[in-house]
């Protein structure tokens, strides 16, 4: 029975993680498609340029080379990821809190949540970093009760891979640090000799010093750590440079006051997965100890495992507050979902130990009820299933219709400017570094592409000035035509004409016509060039002198 209902868990997380394989990329997906679309060559380079390391990246190009180079093969290690994830859960959650059922609820949980079939859903390392942040969490545990050579050899072997796959996912190495502290401080305790108070050294609370010491990780935890520091030396230089463009993430991470740390909510739903269970759990026992009481009967205590609800609590809360405090003090923008996605998957475990911890199966049953149905309804899939067909509608991006259109409708020689709204546009769109600039325009060098040379293609930024390039204005004059490919809402795309129009005129170039075809959230411009005006600027003009929306990494 045990093993059905696993099986049949999984099969719904891989069809919730799968079924929207084929639908457009948006932009972040579309990193990951450029930089693995031209081979292994050019892979670091790219790769690096959006603030990553080249690992994910190759296990991407692997799998396009078994699945086919499209949206589905772009997606499938985060398929395999999100619902391996699953299982995951239910082995961790049923062993450290000695029940299966806790386990069942956990996996169940994680195939369901919104957050978990997002990342499982994209082509970006996410639900990796959740799977081998939880693989090496559980190494860790292991290590840490019965250290073992292959233990302590394979969490250095996740531990290196977990940094690679995002730097941000080393906060998790922080957070087994501060186990390590609490047990060191939960297990020993100042021995007093009364002549002039002051200590003799540290003994053990309990007799078993040999046992204890042994179990404890800090014997062996320095070791592995240096040896875990040496391996991602080599990425110290790209850990600078990325260091130096911190300020662009404050355009979608938002600020945070100090003391406001209860907001930790907007990134972990806490809730729902911690204050729900637990506020279930108390009426339990309470129910529990009352009618007992009333009976005569001897009451009893929740079994909980102590050191297991320690290690969750560490790495739940150490890597949010570290990234709270750096994002409070304005020193790195770190608090993000993405950023904290390493232990996403924390607050589902609260939830399990609580299930776990209910005196009866009863109450158990009513706890798991209550949960689930809260994250079914607030992840409002069915609704969206009901309204579309699909059961996430946040990657709402046409991409590939829209570079389609251009592709269907333009000519080779007629130039395209690529409004991508990438961050990194505002510096780089007229860089003179090849790689730089096709980082620009990598909407249209990816999956989608179009039949115009690099030459042809024009990236913007998403605030002005927007520099009419003279080979610009050469093409344009020449073909009579060009094209823009836009990111943005309606009224950003609204903007952007009006802006478009006054910008072009001061340079010179008359518009007969603008025709415009929208595909969810990019649109397309298609401009006819008329006689020219005769009133000319300088070079410079403000395609968009507003401000359009911020890049949409909301999630």
């Amino acid at each position: 029975m045990r093993g059905g209902l696993m099986l049949g868990i999984l099969l719904v997380a891989f069809w919730l993680r799968a079924c929207q394989s084929s639908e457009s990329l948006w932009l972040d997906e579309l990193h990951t498609a450029w930089v693995v679309a031209d081979g292994l060559r050019p892979l670091p380079r790219r790769a690096a340029l959006g603030n990553y390391s080249p690992v994910y990246f190759g296990l991407v190009w692997a799998a396009t080379q078994l699945a086919g180079f499209d949206e589905f093969g772009l997606r499938l290690c985060s398929i395999l990821a999100g619902t391996a994830l699953v299982g995951g859960v239910y082995l961790v959650a049923a062993r450290w809190t000695s029940c299966w059922q806790a386990g069942l609820l956990a996996a169940l949980l994680v195939a369901v949540d919104r957050h978990c079939v997002f990342y499982g859903q994209e082509a970006r390392p996410y639900a990796l970093v959740q799977l081998v942040g939880l693989v090496n969490i559980g190494l860790f545990a292991r290590a840490s009760a019965r250290p073992s050579a292959l233990s302590r050899g394979l969490w250095i072997a996740t531990a290196v891979l977990l940094f690679y796959l995002h730097y941000t996912a080393a906060l998790l190495l922080a957070a087994e640090l501060a186990y390590i502290g609490a047990i060191w401080l939960a297990r020993f305790r100042p021995a007093w000799t009364g002549h002039g108070g002051r200590p003799q050294g540290h003994a053990p609370v309990d007799a078993g010093t040999d046992r204890a010491r042994a179990a404890c990780p800090w014997r062996w935890g320095w070791i592995d750590g240096l040896v875990v520091g040496v391996c991602v030396l080599p990425a110290l230089p790209h850990l600078r440079q990325i260091a130096l463009r911190r300020a662009d993430w404050s355009l979608f991470v938002p600020e945070r006051t100090w003391w406001k740390v209860w907001e930790i909510g907007n990134v972990f739903p806490l809730g729902m997965y911690v204050l729900t269970p637990v506020t279930v759990l108390a009426i339990a026992w309470g129910c529990t100890w009352l009618c007992r009481a009333r009976r005569g009967m001897a009451t009893t205590r929740p079994r909980m495992n102590g050191s297991g609800l320690l290690l969750v609590a560490c790495w739940l809360l150490v890597p949010a507050m570290i990234a709270w405090v750096a994002t409070s003090q304005a020193t790195t923008p770190l608090f993000f979902r993405r950023y904290l996605i390493v232990s996403a998957v924390t607050p589902i475990l609260v939830a399990a130990w609580c299930a776990a911890a209910c005196p009866s199966v009863g109450w158990r049953a009513a706890l798991a009820t209550t949960v689930l149905g809260l994250s079914i309804y607030q992840g409002g899939m069915v609704g969206r299933w009901r309204q579309d067909g699909r059961v996430l509608g946040d990657r709402a991006q046409d991409w590939r219709g829209a570079v389609a259109h251009v592709r269907d409708q333009s000519r080779p020689e007629q130039p395209v400017f690529v409004r991508s709204g990438l961050i990194e546009a505002e510096r780089w769109y007229a860089s003179e570094d090849l790689d730089q600039r096709e980082y620009c325009l990598l909407p249209v060098l990816g999956l989608y592409r179009l039949e115009q040379s690099t030459n042809a293609l024009f990236p913007l930024p998403i605030r002005p000035a927007a520099i009419l390039a003279p080979e610009a204005i050469r093409r344009a004059k020449a073909s009579g035509q060009a094209w823009f490919v836009v990111q943005g809402s309606a009224r950003s795309a609204t903007r952007f004409e009006a802006d478009l129009r006054s910008a072009w005129r001061r340079a010179g170039l008359g518009i007969a016509s603008i025709r415009r075809a929208s595909f969810q959230n990019v649109t397309t411009f298609h401009v006819e060039l008329g006689a020219a005006t005769g009133v000319r600027s300088p070079p410079l003009a403000g395609v968009n002198s507003r401000r359009s929306d911020p890049p949409d990494r909301s999630r």
